[in-house]
């Protein structure tokens, strides 16, 4: 078909969730993501017969599912039997029927039943490419372990994609200050000179700091070190000379990595 525009007026529908899904795609990543919303399908154990998934928000491959907010919905377990294991499988089922001619797409919690025996191990599942046109594609997100009779624990087999608010908030922000000449120096037990600035100032109170960096100096005697104390929330400079920094153009540079 070629090059073809989505987001644009062509006079007729022509959007497609294949569209959609290839666009989400390149924006939250090609895999299998619960993205931060409601209560990110959590688990709860009603009885030893039904494990109930809450509300959330998934990505698979582009294709966005859900259940809303004050919804769930409860997965019937299988009997367990005595003296054995087994382990069963709840999946977010994508499914394509290509026998219809519009292809028509859905999504559906199952229990995939494993098998019982002295250990217990996953059972398959089907695993295919969405944006490649594959008609299923099981997304795991919950391990049902079962031991004899009883739910022994039901572990998350999924991961979470950060929202743009968190990569915000995580992502490493700069911060550059300079040392002059003038700054008393003091002399350590191990016969190094030190010099404590602090970086109040220049960083916000909650800063965490991942590292402290010189990048540029002037008119020294001798080479400075440097180091980060959190427990002070200060910049520690060490030299070999009591006066490192030998007149008033003599300076040092430095760079904070915090978060």
């Amino acid at each position: 078909m070629g090059a073809y525009i989505v987001t644009g007026l062509k006079g007729q529908e022509h959007v497609t969730s294949a569209d959609d899904g290839a666009f989400n795609a390149g924006i939250v990543g090609t895999g299998k993501y619960v993205m931060k919303t409601a209560e990110q399908f959590a688990a709860e154990i009603v009885s030893n017969n039904i494990v109930r998934i809450k509300s959330g928000d998934l990505v698979n491959q582009g294709r966005h599912i859900r259940i809303e907010v004050n919804d769930y919905e409860d997965m019937t377990i299988e009997n367990g039997a005595q003296s054995v294991k087994r382990n069963d499988l709840i999946v977010m089922r994508y499914k394509k029927d290509t026998s219809t001619t519009i292809e028509l797409e859905s999504a559906e919690l199952v229990v995939i039943k494993g098998i019982a025996g002295a250990t217990a191990t996953d059972p398959t599942y089907t695993s295919g490419d969405i944006l490649a046109g594959a008609t299923q594609d099981d997304f795991p997100l919950y391990r049902v372990s079962l031991n004899g009779l009883n739910i022994e624990k039901v572990t998350p087999l999924f991961s979470t994609v950060p929202n743009l608010n968190e990569l915000n908030t995580n992502m490493v922000k700069l911060a550059t200050n300079t040392m002059r000449k003038g700054n008393n120096w003091s002399k350590s037990g191990g016969g190094l000179y030190y010099n404590n600035h602090p970086v109040n100032t220049i960083l916000p109170s909650d800063a965490i700091i991942i590292s402290a960096l010189i990048i540029e100096w002037s008119g020294l005697s001798a080479p400075i070190d440097i180091c980060f104390s959190e427990t002070t929330r200060e910049v520690q400079f060490t030299s070999e000379s009591y006066m490192p920094l030998v007149n008033s153009n003599s300076y040092v540079k430095y760079r904070i990595a915090y978060i």
